[in-house]
C-alpha cells in the first residue's frame, strides 16, 4: 500500500504533506493541545482530541484509555481517504495482519472525516502501543 508520510515541525505549527505541500495547522494541532498522550520517538500527534466524542462512537474514549497505559505512546499518520481501504483490506485481512505483526492498536479513522484544518480528502490513522510497536 502507499502511505502519505507527514513531517511535522513543532516550532512552527505546520505540516508538509506529500503531494499537498505545506499545510498550516489551526490552534491546538500538531501535538500542542491538551491531553495526556505522548508522541512516539520520531512520531507525532497531529490532533490530540480527534476523533470527537459522539453518541454513536466510543473510539475517542478507547484511544484515551490506551494512551493512559504506562509505557504506551501514540503516532498519528495522515493518509488520503482513497488509501483507507488498502489499510483495511478485503474483510479486514490487511488490518488484522498489520495488527498481528506490529502488536499495536491501529485506528483507521475513515468515517470521522478529515481532522479540523486539513483537506477534506485526508484521514487519520492512529497507532497506540509501545515504542517498538508503533514505529
Amino acid at each position: 500500500f502507499s502511505y502519505v508520510y507527514v513531517a511535522c515541525c513543532f516550532a512552527m505549527p505546520s505540516l508538509t504533506i506529500a503531494g499537498l505541500g505545506q499545510v498550516t495547522l489551526p490552534p491546538g494541532l500538531g501535538g500542542l493541545g491538551g491531553g495526556g498522550a505522548q508522541a512516539s520517538q520520531g512520531g507525532q500527534i497531529i490532533y490530540q482530541d480527534w476523533p470527537p466524542v459522539t453518541a454513536t462512537s466510543t473510539t475517542r474514549q478507547h484511544i484515551a484509555k490506551l494512551e493512559s497505559q504506562p509505557g504506551y505512546v501514540r503516532n498519528d499518520l495522515l493518509i488520503e481517504e482513497v488509501d483507507g481501504g488498502k489499510l483495511i483490506g478485503q474483510s479486514g485481512a490487511t488490518f488484522k495482519e498489520l495488527k498481528g505483526i506490529t502488536g499495536c492498536n491501529i485506528f483507521v479513522l475513515l468515517k470521522e472525516g478529515a481532522p479540523p484544518g486539513f483537506p477534506q480528502n485526508m484521514r487519520m490513522v492512529i497507532l497506540v502501543g509501545t515504542e517498538d510497536q508503533v514505529q
